[in-house]
């Protein structure tokens, strides 16, 4: 399972039974919302207010910035991994913008 402490910016990743496997956090992304999981346990996570969407692996120790704010994120609330296609689906609160991704 994954989630987000979006006050404080932190993606969890926890077992079934609620023990932690395994905390993210990093200055660049600030109040962390929606998060998308690829086949790969790769997660995926947009900054609502830092306007970026990072990408980190599945053991937490690395990540990616992938878009930002010069990107067209304004505001990122919603996001959607679609495993079968390949398909990462971002979406903006502030303009209602929507960008959809082929993600390799």
């Amino acid at each position: 399972m994954y989630c987000t402490s979006s006050d404080k910016g932190i993606v969890y990743c926890c077992s079934m039974q609620g023990e932690t496997l395994w905390s993210f956090t990093d200055e660049s992304l600030v109040y962390s919302r929606e998060i998308s999981v690829d086949r790969g346990e790769n997660v995926f996570v947009v900054g609502r207010y830092s306007n970026n969407l990072m990408m980190i692996r599945h053991d937490g120790k690395d990540s990616k910035t992938l878009l930002t704010e010069s990107d067209g994120l304004n505001n990122p609330v919603s996001l959607h991994y679609n495993q079968k296609k390949k398909l990462l689906l971002v979406c903006n609160q502030e303009d209602g913008y929507v960008f959809l991704y082929s993600v390799l």
